[in-house]
């Protein structure tokens, strides 16, 4: 590449003392264009080069924020199915297997005892159809069967199973007397 332009200016001065002249030299120097070429184009790619990067770890943190919020709603989920559940039911009158001309009843209140919340969630929504299995064997007892304290422990290990019978997804551990009245 040709180097600068330089541009020889000779002026004459005199000088107070001696009058000789002297030659004065200007130099002009001309910037080349490949300087505003090159040098804009090195500061946008800089500029360029540090918003990618800071895009870049902006993007990082988001997915590290959105990860750790996952990571406690995941924990917090599963402190939910590690609390065991109990689900009171409704007061319940079933009329029991008669035995002779007297007709019997049995005034009854349960709760269940499940895994978690999520299995306690699933009773709700099936609460008919265990409410029916458990008619469908309290009818069936009689009086007598109903007094003896080791027929009503066989009876709530009945009941248990056909809870989770009709549960898919969860179980329940344990079926508890609230209220247990025969008249």
């Amino acid at each position: 590449m040709p180097g600068p332009k330089v541009n020889i200016v000779q002026k004459s001065a005199t000088e107070a003392k001696g009058g000789d002249e002297v030659a004065v030299v200007q130099v002009k120097k001309s910037i080349p264009l490949w300087v505003f070429i090159v040098v804009p184009v090195i500061l946008l790619s800089w500029g360029g080069g540090f918003l990618a990067i800071k895009s870049i770890l902006h993007q990082n943190e988001v997915a590290r924020v959105e990860a750790e919020e996952k990571k406690k709603q995941a924990e917090k989920e599963n402190e939910d199915d590690a609390k065991v559940s109990v689900f009171t039911m409704e007061p319940m009158l079933i009329n029991l297997a008669s035995e002779g001309d007297r007709l019997m009843h049995l005034e009854v209140q349960l709760a269940i005892e499940t895994q978690n919340s999520k299995t306690s969630r699933e009773l709700q929504s099936k609460l008919d159809q265990i409410q029916d299995e458990w008619t469908m064997l309290l009818s069936s007892k009689s009086e007598k069967e109903l007094r003896k304290i080791e027929n009503r422990k066989k009876l709530q290990d009945d009941l248990l199973s056909r809870v989770n019978h009709v549960l898919k997804k969860g179980k329940a551990n344990k079926v508890y007397f609230l209220n247990f009245l025969v008249q």
